[in-house]
């Protein structure tokens, strides 16, 4: 949505809203084409240039490829954030370019207590909802990622859990896309020995 078009929908909603009940508002006699029936409202609104994302993993056995293609896409989403495409019939931005931008990812392994499901590694186990499951996931202890499948890791990631806190942080004013998007692997690239009862 553009910030035109959320211009015209919040001024729509404030009229009607306006419109329904009592109002203080007098008519602005100088707006253009106002008359005795009608007033303008000035409007503003301020462009988001801070974005928290959370990324839900799923590490159940058969997501291996889609990690991958998650962790190598982040490259594009990152660049369509800080440098949001031009509308080719206004030339501005779609959007106001990102500035601040924290990612966490959590994993879909709750474990299962109190059931026994044959691909979970421990029922009494799961990752909780946990930001930065390598860092603070008990079910990802079982099968750390730098073990079960290494070749997928850049050569960033260490084999400490505690590399990384539970989100990260960019920041497009001094911060490195390339080096943001390693470190997102490092965290969101939990490999497949996840419980397979998502949640």
């Amino acid at each position: 949505m553009t910030l035109d078009l959320q211009r015209v929908v919040l001024a729509g909603a404030i009229l009607g809203s306006v419109g329904c009940g009592p109002s203080t508002t007098s008519p602005d006699a100088s707006a253009p084409g106002a008359d005795a029936g009608t007033f303008a409202l000035a409007l503003q609104t301020r462009a988001i240039d801070a974005v928290d994302i959370l990324f839900v993993i799923d590490n159940s056995g058969s997501m291996r490829d889609n990690q991958v293609v998650l962790t190598s896409q982040l490259r594009a989403l990152l660049d369509r954030l800080v440098n949001p495409p031009v509308d080719p019939v206004t030339l501005r931005p779609t959007a106001a370019p990102v500035r601040s931008l924290h990612v966490g990812v959590v994993s879909t392994d709750l474990g299962t207590p109190g059931s026994m499901v044959p691909s979970c590694a421990s029922s009494d186990l799961g990752d909780d909802g946990l930001l930065n499951p390598i860092r603070n996931g008990r079910a990802v202890r079982q099968h750390q990622p730098w073990v079960t499948a290494p070749m997928f890791r850049p050569a960033r990631c260490t084999m400490d859990p505690n590399q990384y806190p539970g989100f990260l942080t960019f920041d497009a004013t001094s911060d490195d896309p390339a080096g943001f998007r390693e470190d997102f692997a490092c965290v969101a690239f939990l490999s497949v020995h996840g419980c397979g009862l998502e949640q």
